[in-house]
This record gives structure tokens, sequence and C-alpha cells, in this order.
């Protein structure tokens, strides 16, 4: 694999959307009251702070959970673990974020499952966590795991975390949280990389010191889609704009072979600042390939020599952590001339950055299939 390339000018990875993902029930982070019945379990509540670097609340910010339920088996159809659905629990829930970073779920605590890398391998209890942040550069996906826990020392995944950050990983018992007599509470704050000009409302500078630790990212795991995957976020244009274009490709690995169970998400921000920009999310599902509209990418104010373009990260099962790319339209060559980013390139790995229009209806249709390792693959960025 090619090593990340540093981004020269990362104006479009420096914003991102604002809220904008539809009503959020007051429910919804009630993962025990999701049907008439109780889930089979033990009731936790699990609360903390989203933070940046510097110790400034996220505040009004989307937070995602998703989890086993407690004989160790996932809602989602691409869990055959050999363990019993409670019919009364998704494993899935989220919130905003109050105005001092807050969240809270209510769920029961997740089982035990087998490691999808090794048959002998048990995966310690752990909740998923996804969080937008307040730019696109700023998300972060990781996962919660559970004090005292003996398969902690042996997970690859924890493992995979680097040492200094892994304690960051594990919630602490916290009585305060949990709701006496009903249910235990554990504390997991979250510290996301910091922006270059963060928010106003975000508050000001806590004096925190510069290398202040952040939680790591872990994998988004196989089983994320009932929690992430919503059916209008694959659109972010209404049914009749004219400028809307559809993107669509396959994700593969180095043997050129299909990765399933990916998540794909993009981001450009409204030229004109008229809306919240363009934000979408799709997956693979078991074929590897996508599909998702967007407005057509137009030249920004705060980037003048950057070509239209769009910000992508994808998300996989067999990476750690995301990987960010840029989204270049070929039939705008006059454009892809000036842009900084592809002139730093190489000549043999400009063309992995560019979507090739093809036929189609009334929808402008673009080609963009994305390569993670070995013969064209796909040039990634540091931001």
């Amino acid at each position: 694999m090619h090593a990340l390339v540093r981004l020269p000018d990362p104006a479009t990875e420096a914003t991102g959307p604002i809220t904008g993902f539809g009503p959020i029930s007051d429910s919804e982070h009630v993962l025990t009251h999701q049907y008439a019945g109780s889930p089979i379990g033990e009731r936790i509540v699990v609360s903390g702070r989203v933070l940046d670097a510097g110790g400034r609340p996220i505040t009004r910010n989307l937070v995602e959970i998703w989890q086993a339920n407690s004989a160790g088996r996932y809602a989602s159809p691409a869990d055959h673990y050999d363990a019993p659905l409670d019919p009364n629990f998704t494993g899935t829930g989220r919130c905003l974020t109050d105005t001092d970073g807050w969240y809270r779920f209510t769920t029961i605590m997740p089982g035990s499952h087998r490691s999808d890398l090794r048959c002998d391998a048990w995966r310690p209890p752990h909740i998923h966590f996804s969080i937008m942040g307040t730019t696109f550069n700023q998300r972060l996906i990781t996962q919660m795991y559970f004090p005292g826990d003996p398969l902690l020392r042996e997970d690859s995944v924890v493992q995979a975390a680097p040492e200094p950050q892994r304690s960051h990983l594990i919630s602490r018992l916290d009585h305060a949280i949990g709701e006496n007599g009903w249910a235990r509470g554990y504390r997991f704050d979250i510290v996301l990389p910091d922006t270059p000009h963060p928010p106003a409302e975000h508050g000001p500078h806590t004096g925190a010191a510069p290398d202040a630790w952040q939680t790591p990212p872990q994998t988004i795991g196989p089983f994320f889609a009932p929690a992430l995957l919503r059916p209008h976020w694959y659109n972010s244009t209404p049914e009749n704009d004219p400028t809307a274009i559809e993107l669509t490709g396959t994700i593969y690995d180095g043997a050129r072979k299909p990765v399933p169970h990916a998540m794909i998400e993009t981001w450009q921000p409204d030229p004109a600042a008229t809306s919240n920009g363009h934000f979408t999310r799709t997956g693979t599902g078991f074929s590897g390939h996508y599909r998702l509209r967007t407005a057509r990418p137009r030249r920004t104010p705060t980037s003048a020599d950057a070509a239209p373009h769009i910000a992508l990260s994808l998300f996989t099962s067999g990476l750690n952590d995301r990987v960010i790319t840029r989204v270049y339209l070929a039939d705008d060559p006059s454009g892809n001339a000036t842009d900084p980013v592809l002139a730093a390139l190489p000549d043999d790995r400009r063309h992995t950055l560019l979507a090739h229009p093809e036929p189609s209806g009334p929808t402008t249709r673009y080609r963009f299939d994305i390569t993670l390792q070995g013969n064209d693959e796909t040039v990634f960025f540091l931001v």
C-alpha cells in the first residue's frame, strides 16, 4: 500500500455538515424501550462528553452507536454467529450532544462474540461509536470497551490502536451516571482531533495541552448497516435538481476482488452558502458496489485554484481507520489542469482520482472505482 499523500489544500475537508440528518426522536437513545417487551441482559447507561483536543465541547453533534445483544449477536443480516437474536433489541441508537457536549444512551451489556480473524479468538464486549465532528476531517468511528475484561489483552482490534491511546478506548464505572437499583453507569469521553478554527459556539480554549490525548479510531466492522445506513442518505439533492449527478463504482481489494460491507461518505460545501452543503452516506452490501446522488461539484471561493471536487471517506472492516480521497470529474479537463492537488501527484496515479461519465438517463452518471492496494491503488490523503 502506498503512503498517504499529504493534502496541500484541505479547504473542503476543513468544512463539514452541521446536523441536517433528519429528526431525531427523544427515545432513540434509549435502546431498552424500542419495543413493547424488554431486551434480555444487564441494563447499563453509557454517557460522556464529546470534546475537541483543546477540551472544548462539541455541541449539537450526531452520535450513533451499534452493538451485539447480550448473547453476542448483531441484528444485522451480515452476522451469521450461531447465537439467538433478541426480538426486543436492535442494538442501534443515536442522539445529539447537548450544549456542553454530553451524550447519553441506555442499553444492555453486549455479549462477547467470536472474532472474524481467528476461529479460536473471542472479541471482548464492546459498543461501536460513530461521531460526525464539526468538519469532514474530524470524523471518527471507534469502539468502547469495559474495564477489567481479560479479552482486551489478546484482542487484535484493541491492540491495533497505538499503545499510549489504548486506555482511552476503555470506559470507567461511574455510579453517578447509572440509575440506582436499575442500571449500572459507564463514563466514556470521546476526544476528536482539533480543528484550525473551531466555531465560536464551541467555547473558549480551556488551556489543555496541545498534545491532549485523542480517542483512537477503530474498525467499523461488518455489522454497521442497521445503525448507519438510512434510505434517504444516499441522496443529497431534490428529485428534479438539474445539477444532480450519480456516482457509482465498486470497492476493490489488492486482489481485485470486490470489498463487501463497506461504507462511503461524501461531502462538498455549498459555494453560495445557501444550504448546509451536500453530505451523502451509502454502503456496498455484499457486492462491493455503491451508488449515491449528489450535486455537481463547483469551485469554492476559499480555494480558487482547486478544481471542482468531492471529498470522500471509505470505511470497511479491513481497515482500522477510514481512508480519505477526492473525486474529480474527468470531463472537466480545463478545471483539473489548474488544481494544485492533481498537479502534485505522479502522472501514473493522477487518473485514480478521476470519475468518468457513463451513458445514463436524466441524471448524469459518473463511474468512480476505488482500489485499496495493488495496481491502480487509489490515492488516499493525510488531512
